[in-house]
């Protein structure tokens, strides 16, 4: 889009030789809106992450009080959820735990590096 002043909720933008310039006077090429656009995209990820990781760590009788809402998910672009990452990974690790048995997750003897010590007897 060359030279057009926007309107509606846009009141105030303009696209003016093929940036995308704000009511302050500021303008934006097509690679910093991509950059600006992750960037929220990440920041809301964060968001809903430490929402869910409160309602956790919350008291039981107020959690129905606080209920995060699910963040919007874009799918115009291919963006993996740090979230989903994570909560997987934990899941997988915790599995791995809870099948062992009685196992625990410490070793029973402790390896060092170096030479060993003297031994008595």
């Amino acid at each position: 889009m060359r030279d057009r002043q926007l309107t509606g909720p846009w009141a105030g933008f303009s696209f003016v030789r093929g940036e995308l310039v704000t009511p302050e006077g500021k303008a934006f090429t097509a690679a910093q809106l991509t950059w600006l656009a992750l960037t929220s995209s990440l920041a809301r990820e964060w968001s809903a992450m430490m929402d869910e990781a409160k309602l956790r760590t919350c008291n039981p009788q107020y959690r129905r009080i606080y209920v995060p809402r699910p963040p919007q998910r874009s799918t115009a672009a291919n963006v993996i959820y740090l979230r989903d990452v994570i909560q997987r990974r934990h899941e997988e690790r915790s599995s791995v735990v809870d099948g062992a048995g009685s196992a625990d997750r410490t070793r029973v003897v402790r390896q060092t590096r170096g030479p060993r010590g003297p031994r008595r007897g």
